[in-house]
């Protein structure tokens, strides 16, 4: 994936080293290796992903790529199974903005807070899924982007359902420890805020931080009202800070 990039740069670019049929054997390669994928991704997507590059190759790898069917047949994969994706794909908070063909695996892994979260804070159609990001080219190893949703995959159709929702939360150790090295050049050694030497949670180690990013992700994308809890303008009524109150459910 990162040599196909690399030859649509210098074919962008004016180089020699990019010509068609560079390209077009580069996309072939990817399709080879997409066909051996079985561990990591679904017949259905197997064949939606190879069947999308195809047409795009055919295109001469110009122009936002379709990829509807392989939006389609993306799963939510179960805890503890891997999945992997490859198509083009833009990246939230990474340092681009334009579209690229990308490829990335990742293994879903639930805290053992997850199933008492989701019970007490319920949600029709929480497809959310935390997941450790295990392998990606060069466009989302770099950057902060923490998440895929199917409306992130360029599509001739409209995305109507948002039917899985890969979010890397392992990848937040690196953030974090990135932000407090901002903050300490900002703001001098210690803690920022009056009062307060240093901060608590710069020693929490990348298990820890793996655990409060999924307790943290589960709260956001979860109702924030209680099961058999009274009606949410009720219920928000309550005291700051309450059971079931806005304040509670984004603090847990």
């Amino acid at each position: 994936m990162n040599r196909l990039r690399q030859l649509r740069s210098e074919a962008r670019g004016g180089s020699p080293g990019g010509s068609d049929e560079e390209i077009r054997l580069a996309v072939d390669a990817v399709c080879a290796a997409v066909e051996g994928l079985q561990g990591l991704m679904t017949a259905r997507q197997i064949v939606a992903t190879c069947a999308d590059l195809r047409t795009w190759q055919a295109a001469g790898c110009e122009g936002v790529p379709h990829f509807d069917s392989t939006r389609d047949a993306v799963p939510a994969p179960e805890d503890g199974e891997a999945a992997a994706f490859v198509g083009p794909v833009t990246l939230p908070n990474s340092d681009r903005h334009d579209v690229h063909i990308e490829a990335f695996s990742v293994i879903r892994e639930d805290p053992d807070s997850t199933p008492l979260l989701q019970a007490t804070y319920p949600h029709p159609k929480a497809v959310f899924q935390s997941t450790r990001l295990l392998s990606a080219s060069r466009g989302l190893r770099e950057g902060n982007c923490v998440v895929f949703f199917p409306e992130n995959i360029p599509a001739a159709t409209r995305c109507t359902d948002q039917n899985f929702a890969w979010f890397f939360f392992n990848r937040h150790t690196e953030i974090y420890a990135h932000t407090l090295a901002i903050t300490e050049r900002l703001c001098g050694p210690g803690s920022p805020f009056a009062g307060e030497d240093e901060l608590v949670s710069a020693d929490v180690g990348a298990e820890d931080t793996y655990q409060a990013r999924c307790v943290w992700g589960t709260c956001t994308t979860t109702s924030t009202t209680p099961a058999r809890a009274p009606s949410t303008s009720t219920w928000r009524s309550r005291r700051p800070g309450g059971r079931g109150s806005w304040r509670s459910s984004r603090s847990t």
